[in-house]
């Protein structure tokens, strides 16, 4: 008997600390709320670009068809993005030339660049032109080709 006596003094006490808790709230619960607040994300530049575009053929003193390049800024930051050729004494690819859209001026390698928003994707033209490259060229070239790698920093 004295135990439940205990239990009953006991619940007692508990329902009377919670009427007092709940009174001295103004009679409403109270909850806490909380957030994990992130600043902005670090810039991250990334871009997809094709593995191999294939030119054609074309003649010692002519030029290629103008070829459409797809383009994608994977990144979350504006980026400009200038093709460079890694082996920057080639001869050939050099003579690289590029355009935006149909209607600008061609633009050798080395003074074009596109830019692009980030999480979007573009094109670009690209030609060969080896009108005026005066190479010695004496025999047929099957096959020839060099990296071109296109560099992008934030807008």
């Amino acid at each position: 008997m004295r135990i439940v006596l205990i239990i009953v003094s006991l619940m007692i006490f508990v329902f009377g600390a919670m009427v007092f808790v709940i009174a001295s709230s103004g009679g409403s619960p109270v909850s806490n709320f909380e957030a994990d607040i992130y600043g902005p994300p670090a810039a991250l530049i990334m871009i997809n670009v094709p593995d191999k575009i294939y030119l054609g053929n074309l003649s010692y003193d002519g030029e290629s068809a103008r070829i459409e390049v797809k383009i994608n800024n994977t990144g979350n930051v504006n980026v400009t993005i200038t093709p460079q050729l890694v082996n920057s004494s080639d001869e050939i690819f050099s003579n690289l030339y590029f355009i935006r859209r149909t209607s600008d001026s061609y633009r050798k390698m080395g003074n074009w660049s596109i830019n692009i928003t980030a999480s979007d994707n573009d094109y670009f033209y690209v030609k060969l032109n080896l009108k005026n490259a005066n190479l010695d060229i004496n025999d047929d070239m099957i096959g020839v080709n060099a990296d071109v790698k296109f560099v992008a920093v934030q807008a």
